[in-house]
């Protein structure tokens, strides 16, 4: 039985070129050689952009030969340490906000943002977060621009890793009970109706089984040929890689992310089944279906999330267990934050026990 590949996923911190080894070589010192390093979230990058409306995340700093790159400092700095390097991005989400207002894009981009069939705009299910609409033409086009330049400006990346590549979770489904849907920006049904020949309001008429089906499959089909645009623009240069969650028909149907036919036409080098359980079993559960659904058109690695769900440090060896034995090539852990010591949130004695965990992967080989 193969021995498991290591990633974890990382929001980074690192103000200085000394803070970027420290981390990378405390992860290699672990067993390490895969970081999913968070490049665009809340709207902002975490080097200098010709393209983003909003400037970098205030907190990067300057690192050396880099200068204030710091995606660039960890791929290259990264080769040294044999740590492979991927951009983990998140598309249409662009943070959570208390307060609206505070929000770049509710100030000076709002016919950007998506919004819900109440007419708000924080989400609900995932609790004010806020998310830019991508039925928006403008939107795409946007957010692929400053994926192409991220590629061009950085050869060395292992992939582009989507995340929240979807709209916002929606559990009302069955009509005439659609309270929590998302999308009902003039933008998207203006288009919805052109394509579907409507005249006049369609909100009634979306409380119909058949037209609403007909509104989720135009939402999806976005989703779909954004996926194929970020593919068009990657897949010379760079791997794709997406973390999802496990079930293809819950992820198509309440957030309206059908991965699975971008995995069967070949679009994605890597997916990650966020695979966030308390237990092993379902871990190998989730992991062994999605491997079955896969069937080596993909790589798999299992997400899991020891310290997010509150597990000890033999709950995660077993999850680690369980992946290997469902057939993963690798895990991914969430996050950084649990196994650093310079950013360890957790006791010095829990520190001890990640430490011991990893020493015993490394003698059993696992």
């Amino acid at each position: 039985m193969s021995t498991l590949t290591y990633g974890v996923w990382h929001r980074p911190f690192e103000r200085t070129i000394d803070e970027v080894k420290t981390t990378l070589k405390e992860l290699k010192s672990l067993g390490i050689s895969e970081i999913f390093i968070e490049t665009y979230y809340n709207g902002q990058l975490i080097y200098p952009s010709k393209h983003g409306l909003l400037p970098m995340h205030p907190w990067v700093g300057t690192y050396g030969i880099y200068g204030s790159d710091l995606l660039d400092a960890f791929i290259m700095e990264g080769k040294k340490e044999g740590i492979k390097v991927h951009a983990w991005v998140e598309n249409f989400f662009v943070g959570r906000y208390d307060h609206i207002e505070e929000n770049y894009f509710y100030q000076h981009k709002k016919d950007w943002l998506l919004i819900n069939r109440d007419g708000s705009i924080l989400q609900k299910n995932e609790v004010n977060y806020i998310f830019l609409d991508p039925a928006n033409k403008e939107v795409r086009d946007y957010v692929l621009s400053l994926y192409e330049e991220m590629i061009q400006m950085h050869p060395g990346l292992e992939s582009l890793h989507l995340d929240y590549i979807r709209y916002p979770l929606v559990y009302d489904i069955n009509p005439p009970y659609i309270k929590d849907d998302v999308g009902y920006t003039t933008c998207a049904i203006d288009r919805f109706k052109e394509l579907y020949q409507i005249e006049g309001s369609i909100d009634e008429r979306l409380t119909e089984h058949k037209m609403y089906q007909k509104w989720t499959t135009f939402k999806t089909e976005i989703i779909n040929q954004f996926t194929a645009s970020v593919y068009a623009i990657t897949r010379i240069k760079t791997k794709l890689s997406i973390a999802i969650f496990g079930d293809p028909d819950h992820a198509r149907k309440h957030k309206m992310q059908d991965w699975m036919l971008w995995v069967e036409k070949g679009m994605i080098d890597l997916i990650i089944p966020m695979a966030y359980y308390k237990d092993d079993k379902r871990v190998f559960d989730e992991v062994i279906k999605l491997n079955t659904r896969v069937s080596n058109r993909a790589k798999v690695y299992a997400g899991i999330a020891r310290a997010y769900m509150g597990l000890d440090t033999h709950m995660h060896y077993k999850q680690l267990i369980a992946s290997r034995d469902a057939g993963a090539s690798g895990v991914v852990m969430f996050a950084t934050q649990n196994y650093l010591t310079h950013h360890f949130m957790g006791e010095t004695q829990e520190r001890s026990d990640i430490k011991t965990l990893f020493s015993k992967i490394k003698e059993e080989g696992i």
